[in-house]
């Protein structure tokens, strides 16, 4: 898969996980995330504590990926559990998130 259309797959993969963490705080419920990889074919979810999700999305080239997910052509890890990897994009990949970055406002 090429690496812009890669790109475009976790940017949507961020979006819903965005939904999904709208509709736990209006629910006040804990909330399982989808593994933002930028696979098409995955569609593994894992619990992430609102806290580190919120870490994860105040830097734009960091994704929430499974840890058997992590391409490190692309991305280095920059933090890691038994459920999830936190991951950071590198070059030409991070160059591409950036272009497409939609960071949310904080909501604090």
């Amino acid at each position: 898969m090429n690496r812009v259309r890669r790109a475009k797959n976790e940017a949507l993969f961020r979006e819903v996980n965005e939904r999904i963490r709208e509709l736990s705080l209006m629910n006040a419920a804990p909330a399982e995330y989808l593994c933002e990889c930028g696979r098409p074919e995955c569609m593994t979810a894992f619990p992430v504590p609102p806290d580190a999700y919120r870490a994860v999305r105040s830097h734009e080239r960091r994704f929430l990926v499974r840890p058997e997910h992590v391409d490190p052509e692309i991305e280095v890890v920059v933090e890691q559990t038994e459920q999830y990897a936190v991951v950071e994009k590198i070059g030409e990949a991070a160059e591409i998130v950036e272009a497409h970055s939609d960071r949310p406002e904080s909501d604090d």
